[in-house]
């Protein structure tokens, strides 16, 4: 396991959360009325063409959330896969601080200060981050 396949995870995490949240916007998005016209005549003699106003709601997105939602499905089982290779990693970890820190920043997508207060109890950044170079510059 690498930095870059944890880093790959986290991606495809926040990837999944946009997806999720475009498709409620759009599942939550009114309908507008739409109004066209078309020209057409009588079905018997003296076939006079005139205009006929067709009126209905437009923007029916459930075709467009259907699509997403099955992009959304197959990043699901990515996570899931790659989810349960980095559970394992992170178990074999043998340093308690190391997997802690990666448990939160690349599993519950913290930000790097929010990890060092779960962990450390204080906001230095940099501390967290550095520990895991040095884990993995070492391993």
């Amino acid at each position: 396991m690498t930095i870059e396949d944890l880093q790959s995870y986290r991606k495809l995490q926040k990837k999944a959360i946009t997806l999720a949240k475009r498709i409620e916007f759009l599942e939550n998005k009114p309908s507008t009325i739409v109004t066209d016209s078309v020209r057409g005549s009588a079905r018997y003699s003296p076939y006079q063409e005139h205009i006929i106003t067709i009126t209905g709601l437009g923007g029916n997105h459930k075709a467009t959330c259907a699509r997403l939602k099955r992009r959304l499905d197959g990043y699901g089982k990515a996570l899931q896969e790659k989810l349960a290779d980095i559970e394992q990693f992170i178990d074999s970890v043998e340093c308690d601080d190391i997997s802690h820190i990666l448990e939160c920043y690349y599993v519950r997508c913290m930000t790097w200060e929010e990890t060092a207060k779960e962990v450390y109890e204080y906001a230095s950044l940099g501390t967290p981050r550095m520990a895991v170079k040095r884990y993995f510059a070492s391993a």
